[in-house]
């Protein structure tokens, strides 16, 4: 092999290589058929409790719900009608109806 047939094949392997990750940076960015971004499932608001433990305030349709999300479980915490002004509310109501 001569040195001009050597740099055409590592220029093809990294075109090659490059278009792989071109198609991977395009597939995580646009939605294919149904996978596109809808509002029916909204993340309202995300507090960190601990190193892996999140509490959520998700909204779905007219729903709210507080959930606890640790790795490998998500386990409703609260269900709301109608988004709090501020999480206060929810303890205080959680406090005055325990379940």
């Amino acid at each position: 092999m001569d040195a001009a047939s050597v740099a055409q094949m590592l220029g093809s392997l990294i075109a090659v290589v490059l278009l792989i990750f071109a198609c991977a940076w395009l597939a995580k960015r646009m939605p294919i058929g149904g996978m596109a971004r809808s509002d029916a499932l909204k993340i309202e608001a995300s507090v960190a409790v601990g190193t892996r433990e999140r509490v959520v305030m998700l909204r779905a349709a007219d729903t709210y719900l507080v959930l606890g999300v640790a790795p490998g479980q998500v386990r409703t915490l609260h269900v709301l009608d109608a988004p709090p002004q501020n999480f206060r509310e929810v303890l205080a109501e959680r406090d005055e109806n325990p379940a």
